[in-house]
């Protein structure tokens, strides 16, 4: 209709033009009326496609917005698995939200952000709601419109119109996330087989019916094992290590460990002698009398030496025995020979004889009894 109002305002004003016998070059109102008229509808039909094409710059600028938001509280999150929650993203503190948008209630830290037009209420915008949030590290996406026209930035955006899909993920993330956490704290410093249980499946759409916290779960050296089998492994390495590290310990100790070690981290008893580890008895007491042997010997020689030390010497100041011997002036020999040097004759008669060293180590040993 405005095309035929132009065509036919052009034909009057060449009409007027042929048929004028003046010299002014004119139009008349009548002209000008029609004109501005036409102008008038062109103008009323192309505003509100305007307006129109400005709303949909705002609901893609919307949505650039929001996609640079999630990707900095999926950043937040790994970083900070701590307080990611309760942070807003910068780039929403510095920039204003496009047309009318606006953010629902408090939503608008990482474990939430929505957006609406509020005259949403009523039915009457072009702009849909937008809304991400994060689940178990997962960003989860929803939308919803009210008019026709935005349906394609609605499924563009995911899970338009709040699919039950939406719903799923964020439970199910959300019950992973606690089963974790239970996990996490069952493990420290246990070892065996846990009450709580651990998480089984991926959280999909659509729902995988095997998902949840239902998994057996054992404990060894704070991590997780699901199996009988993995975790005996784990348990025999471990006792392994701190037998290891026991011996490791006696082996560097100063003075010396003597005896049996009867801590009970090992499996078997260990004996120790001078250093040594020895499996068994017998080898402990063959280290022992050579130990001792070679302990007698010194401190025969010290005895030896002036100043001298005269009677008899039969065993060391720990009570380990040597071979009986006297002394006299630096010299040893029998116990005639020591009687018959008055210069070396003793009236304290010699010690009762004790029982062997090994005997407070080794209790039940024949020659203990």
């Amino acid at each position: 209709m405005s095309l035929l109002l132009l065509l036919g305002a052009k034909d009057i004003v060449r009409s007027r033009h042929l048929s004028s016998t003046s010299s002014s070059n004119g139009f008349t109102l009548l002209e000008l009326i029609v004109v501005i008229a036409g102008l008038g509808i062109l103008a009323g039909l192309a505003f509100p496609n305007f307006l129109k094409y400005l709303e949909f710059a705002q609901i893609d600028e919307a949505k650039s917005l929001l996609n640079a938001a999630a990707a900095e509280c999926l950043q937040r999150y790994r970083t900070n698995p701590t307080d990611w929650t309760e942070h807003q993203p910068e780039l929403l503190k510095t920039r204003s939200l496009p047309g009318n948008y606006a953010y629902k209630g408090n939503l608008k830290t990482c474990n939430e952000i929505e957006i609406y037009d509020p005259a949403s209420d009523n039915g009457a915008t072009l702009l849909p709601m937008f809304k991400f949030t994060l689940a178990g590290g997962k960003l989860i996406k929803e939308s919803e419109f009210t008019n026709p026209e935005s349906e394609r930035d609605c499924k563009s955006w995911g899970n338009c119109g709040g699919s039950p899909s939406a719903q799923y993920l964020k439970s199910c993330f959300a019950n992973k996330d606690t089963c974790d956490t239970n996990l996490a704290t069952a493990l420290a410093g246990r070892d065996g087989a846990l009450s709580v249980k651990a998480w089984t499946g991926n959280c999909t759409w659509p729902a995988d019916t095997n998902c949840g916290c239902t998994r057996n779960v054992w404990a060894c050296s704070n991590k997780a094992y699901f199996s009988q089998g993995e975790f005996d492994i784990c348990l025999t390495a471990k006792a392994s290590a701190a037998c290891n590290a026991r011996r490791s310990s006696l082996a560097s100790q100063t003075p010396a460990f003597d005896g049996p070690d009867n801590s009970g981290i090992c499996p078997t008893v260990d004996y120790w002698c001078a250093g040594r580890m020895f499996a068994d008895e017998a080898g402990y007491l063959s280290c022992g009398i050579e130990q001792t042997t070679i302990a007698c010997n010194a401190e025969l020689s010290r005895r030896k030496t002036s100043p001298y030390v005269n009677g008899l010497f039969d065993k060391l100041s720990n009570g380990k025995g040597c071979t009986a011997t006297y002394l006299c002036n630096g010299g040893d020999g029998s116990k005639d020979w020591y009687e018959k040097d008055s210069a070396c004759k003793t009236t304290t008669p010699p010690p009762p004889q004790e029982k062997p060293w090994y005997c407070i180590h080794i209790p039940g040993h024949p020659n203990c009894q």
